[in-house]
């Protein structure tokens, strides 16, 4: 399965409405990666509050670090991901909804934290991902 095909504006559908309508104006006059950064940066509060004790541990910048890197680790096919991945294949998942929950619900341990917090965090990842694999194709 080639996680790319995902990777596009269609793939916000799948967000609640309250997160979807916040990050479709976002990106109405900004770029993926400033959507992101305004977004966690909005929700920081919430976010830190779901997070409970894992702040004492972590400052919320390195927990940010920390999702960045297990979602890459997930896009570049970790083998800790493998499961995830082999169930993407063998459902032949046409839903985006789908593959947004199985790679949140798939990096949530690694990164501790709940698959719906981190759903709107990959969802905008995914758009910058699938947006410069565009780019690097023409």
């Amino acid at each position: 399965m080639d996680i790319m095909t995902y990777c596009n504006r269609e793939l916000l559908n799948e967000l609640p409405t309250f997160q979807r309508k916040h990050i479709k104006n976002l990106l109405k006059t900004r770029d993926e990666t400033q959507a992101f950064d305004i977004w966690v940066n909005a929700y920081r509060a919430s976010l830190q509050g779901a997070l409970g004790s894992q702040q004492s541990h972590q400052t919320f910048e390195a927990w940010i670090a920390s999702f960045l890197d297990e979602l890459k680790h997930f896009v570049d096919d970790d083998p800790k991901y493998r499961e995830a991945h082999t169930k993407l294949l063998n459902e032949q998942v046409h839903d985006k909804g789908t593959v947004l929950s199985i790679i949140s619900t798939a990096i949530s341990p690694y990164v501790k934290a709940t698959p719906t917090m981190l759903a709107p965090m990959v969802a905008i990842r995914l758009l910058l991902l699938g947006k410069m694999s565009q780019h690097a194709s023409c």
